[in-house]
């Protein structure tokens, strides 16, 4: 390998070394039992919550240092998964690497071949073209025009859901939440209820019921042009406001948010609620 000047060198180093440490932590002898037990089943969940911190962060620039160690969260992801396949005999890192190297390549003529856009908007345009060659070549293309492979990759549910939706509209026959998606989100409220009652015992279909509901949701907000995630993180943000309100306003008259009461912790929230509004 030639030399490289020390502002490539210094992250090559890095990289080494904590792939070095992520391959200790899978070691079968000496490695950490959490690690060890590992699949990329249950190592789900940390790729997203990961993701998840990491996005928060992104919108707070005034942080820079936090968002470092967040995308050092995200990265332990990649390289833990990467590491497990490797165990696995499945793929490794290296091919990780190599792969998304060559698909940035191939789908940048403009940067490294002689390619030429105008604009974001024709990157954008061109990458999609490429995209779909890809898959053509590949035999990865959709065999019916109906993109079910597409819609399955997308997550959140909230954004999947509303993908769907859209995909939906698009055929000849539309479900009836194309024209009327909040009666539908009632009626599907109605059901979660009615069934909600007959207690823990029929959960499964509780959780079908909810299901239905969030997909309902997804639905009303893409009627309106509305992000369903946006949406959602909006509404967990205004309660977590108004519980600190809540607790701030308890604190001037002496009182503490873990010993109220109900009916007082209910009067504090109408308070709070309505000075919010």
């Amino acid at each position: 390998m030639p030399n490289l000047s020390p502002h490539l060198q210094a992250p090559l180093d890095a990289f080494s070394a904590f792939f070095a440490t992520v391959a200790q932590l899978r070691d079968p002898k000496t490695g950490c039992p959490w690690d060890l037990a590992q699949t990329h089943e249950t190592l789900r969940r940390h790729m997203l919550e990961e993701a998840y911190e990491a996005v928060v962060e992104m919108a707070a620039p005034q942080k820079p240092k936090n968002l470092c160690e967040e995308l050092g969260d995200v990265l332990l992801q990649v390289f833990l998964n990467a590491q497990l396949a490797q165990d696995a005999g499945t793929f490794s890192l290296q091919d990780v690497l190599e792969g998304i190297n060559a698909k940035m390549i191939r789908r940048h003529p403009h940067v490294f071949g002689e390619g030429k856009v105008e604009g974001a908007a024709g990157v954008l345009a061109q990458w999609e073209v490429i995209k779909a060659e890809e898959q053509r070549q590949s035999g990865a293309a959709e065999a019916n025009w109906f993109p079910y492979e597409k819609l399955q990759k997308i997550h959140p549910a909230t954004h999947q859901g509303a993908a769907i939706g859209k995909a939906v509209g698009k055929l000849a026959f539309q479900f009836d939440f194309e024209e009327d998606p909040i009666s539908d989100l009632v009626g599907e409220v109605a059901e979660l209820q009615e069934v909600a009652m007959l207690g823990k015992e029929r959960l499964s279909e509780i959780e079908s019921e909810v299901g239905d509901v969030y997909f309902c949701l997804a639905q009303v907000c893409r009627k309106f042009g509305l992000d369903p995630e946006i949406a959602a993180q909006g509404g967990n943000q205004k309660v977590l406001s108004r519980l600190k309100s809540v607790e701030e306003t308890a604190r001037l008259q002496g009182r503490e948010l873990g010993t109220l009461s109900r009916e007082e912790m209910e009067a504090y929230w109408q308070q709070v609620k309505e000075l919010s509004l």
